[in-house]
């Protein structure tokens, strides 16, 4: 008799950042915001997913690529850059609003990204998973991952982790339970504004920083009410170690 063993092939390793996307008629052009080229790399490779690819030199602006039908693809931008940002915080943009919606996943393993920026996953609603436990990120910028409302999970962040800008997980109504940070020392506002990057997170009970932190921490104005953006929902904790 012979046996055989069915295995599910998971996807094959690769390079840099992927961005699994899903388009529909009439709403089939996507793109990549803002990167910034990380030191002693000259330019980047970007794989569209669709057969295509290309390579930019410098940094970039607005690069986008129209797949011209309805369907599911993987785009992977290459290694070699430090910051990226992948939608736009305006609604007003070139990109419009079908734009964050085509996202449904992020994974990285690049090795030099160290910041998202601005806007990174802003108002990605439809984003279910990152992991980006391979890579250095110090740095999330404002707004980085607003409104993914369908994000229930925070375990594919990386520990390196030390700013969090402002209103980096608001309207994330979609965390649950507890998140962890065990690196943050430090956030972000504009003068004379709060920060509140959990804010509207109405699902989040815990957030746990690092006791060794919490002086740091506590001199921001992270968890102070906002008119604007409301309280927090969930218990601040230092006893990380």
């Amino acid at each position: 008799m012979k046996i055989t063993k069915k295995v599910i092939l998971l996807d094959a390793p690769f390079s840099g950042t992927r961005v699994r996307l899903c388009t529909a008629e009439g709403s089939t052009k996507w793109g990549i915001y803002a990167w910034t080229l990380a030191d002693g790399c000259a330019s980047v490779d970007v794989d569209w997913g669709d057969g295509t690819h290309e390579t930019v030199a410098g940094d970039a602006n607005a690069l986008t690529h129209d797949y011209g039908r309805a369907g599911r693809f993987a785009a992977v931008i290459g290694d070699g850059v430090s910051s990226l940002r992948l939608s736009s915080p305006s609604a007003t943009s070139a990109f419009g609003t079908t734009y964050p919606a085509m996202v449904r996943a992020v994974a990285s393993n690049a090795q030099l990204l160290e910041t998202f920026d601005v806007g990174m996953l802003f108002n990605s609603v439809n984003l279910g998973s990152v992991d980006f436990r391979k890579t250095r990120i110090a740095t999330l910028g404002a707004n980085c991952f607003r409104g993914c409302t369908a994000l229930s999970t925070l375990d594919g962040l990386p520990r390196s982790i030390e700013t969090l800008g402002a209103r980096a997980f608001y309207d994330c109504t979609g965390l649950t339970g507890r998140v962890d940070f065990p690196n943050v020392r430090y956030t972000t506002a504009t003068v004379g504004a709060v920060s509140m990057p959990f804010a509207n997170c109405t699902g989040l009970r815990e957030i746990h920083f690092a006791a060794a932190h919490e002086d740091e921490i506590r001199s921001w104005k992270a968890f102070e009410a906002d008119p604007k953006l409301g309280a927090l929902s969930a218990t601040v904790y230092f006893d990380l170690v």
